[in-house]
């Protein structure tokens, strides 16, 4: 958590934080739902944590505001990081739009399909094979 705010937050020194989900029931109270909806999400960390046949990967969701407006807030990227086993986030993709379960499967695996040795050898051949065409 203390990398990505080093390294995402420029706002200030300074912030008020509200999540309205955190309260029982994981909903706004009525009476509160209009002025809970006013407020602009200026910063967003979501933990994503995937299992798969490769095992288990983590990483966040982060979108950072940091200009105002909705128009600001509408062209902020949504980024994608992937916790390496150094406990490193690192920025594996990025998004106009919250990206759902299967966006996020998708930009784990290429991830991970990228770093495999698998990949580096295939693309070896690849060129090996390429070299003779015109």
């Amino acid at each position: 958590m203390e990398q990505l705010l080093e390294e995402v937050w420029v706002g200030g020194p300074a912030a008020v934080a509200l999540n309205a989900g955190w309260g029982p029931g994981g909903g706004v109270p009525p009476p509160y739902a209009a002025t809970a909806a006013s407020f602009l999400d200026v910063y967003v960390f979501m933990p994503v944590a995937l299992q798969g046949l490769l095992g288990s990967q983590e990483g966040a969701v982060v979108r950072v505001v940091e200009s105002r407006g909705a128009a600001a807030a509408d062209a902020a990227p949504w980024r994608v990081l992937q916790q390496r086993p150094s406990g490193e986030f690192v920025q594996i993709a990025s998004t106009r739009r919250r990206p759902g379960q299967e966006e996020l499967e998708v930009a784990f695996i290429n991830a991970s399909a990228s770093r495999s040795p698998l990949t580096a050898v295939a693309k070896f051949f690849r060129g090996l094979g390429g070299q003779g065409k015109k």
